[in-house]
């Protein structure tokens, strides 16, 4: 699909995940310097993440489920301006994994769309309830959110033991 001043929409499954990975350095790299601020004590272990680790945790989570993956792309900038991953299963729930786009496109729409067609396709899908998590330094958002049906449910508080840390960024191994 085409819009949005010339960008193409392309959407991909699990094989798509890696295009995303510039992009998401790029918000890696937001989530870092504003956890520095608003949330020192898991900044240690958002710069250790990395994107592999976070692909594979990805995949790993959604094994059993269907996931999906939206590029915004620029022709005139040569690739991905956006993306967004959303996971679900018919009859369960489904989530918005991760969403952004470069700061030179916010406000165009991008993001919105994105949005959008993720909760379109959950919902096609039979999700009962579809979800998505901000991080906590990141509150500017919401009413973003909230302009296209997501309101806030739960606050999660988030204690890791002493010498935990290093295993909580290591990716997990699975059976």
């Amino acid at each position: 699909m085409q819009g949005l001043e010339g960008i193409a929409f392309t959407v991909h499954g699990r094989d798509g995940l890696d295009l995303v990975e510039p992009l998401w350095k790029e918000l890696a790299a937001h989530h870092l310097e504003r956890a520095e601020t608003a949330a020192p004590a898991f900044a240690t272990g958002m710069a250790a993440l990395t994107f592999a680790a976070r692909r594979d945790e990805l995949l790993a989570k959604n094994r059993d489920r269907a996931l999906r993956i939206e590029l915004a792309v620029d022709p005139a900038a040569g690739g991905p301006v956006g993306y967004c991953v959303a996971s679900g299963a018919p009859g369960g729930h489904g989530e918005v994994e991760s969403i952004f786009v470069d700061a030179a496109y916010r406000g165009r729409g991008i993001g919105g769309a994105l949005l959008d067609h993720a909760a379109a396709w959950m919902d096609e899908l039979g999700t009962i309830e579809q979800a998505l998590s901000v991080f906590a330094a990141n509150e500017r958002v919401l009413p973003f959110y909230a302009r296209h049906g997501f309101a806030p449910r739960f606050v999660v508080l988030v204690r890791r033991p002493p010498g935990e840390l290093e295993t909580a960024i290591r990716p997990r191994r699975q059976p």
